[in-house]
């Protein structure tokens, strides 16, 4: 999936390859944030999730301009989320207040 929406706004991501989240049935995540790979760990049940374990080398990137301050962005937003939704091809991650949130779509492969 591919994130769209970052805390409310639309977001046009700074790298042409955007931010990309794959989820595992494993209970694992995988993608990449416009500058560097992560992988992590998730839980959820009919409604919360729960990110935990993000690993990524968190190498600088200093190209494009502001493509580390979306990347530490979108982390703050992944590591905070509490709720989740499918709406057709899109994927809502929310806070514990139901705000704050990514929202991604679904692409293929």
């Amino acid at each position: 999936a591919k994130v769209l929406i970052i805390n409310g706004a639309p977001k046009v991501p700074v790298r042409l390859t955007g931010i990309q989240l794959t989820i595992h049935n494993n209970g694992s995540f995988s993608g990449f944030d416009s500058c560097n790979p992560y992988t992590g760990l998730w839980q959820a049940d009919k409604k919360h999730i729960m990110i935990s374990g993000i690993l990524s080398p968190m190498t600088y990137c200093n190209e494009p301009p502001g493509v580390m301050e979306q990347e530490s962005e979108y982390f703050a937003l992944l590591k905070n989320s509490s709720f989740y939704g499918v709406n057709g091809e899109d994927m809502i991650l929310s806070d514990k207040n139901g705000e704050n949130g990514l929202i991604f779509k679904r692409v293929y492969f």
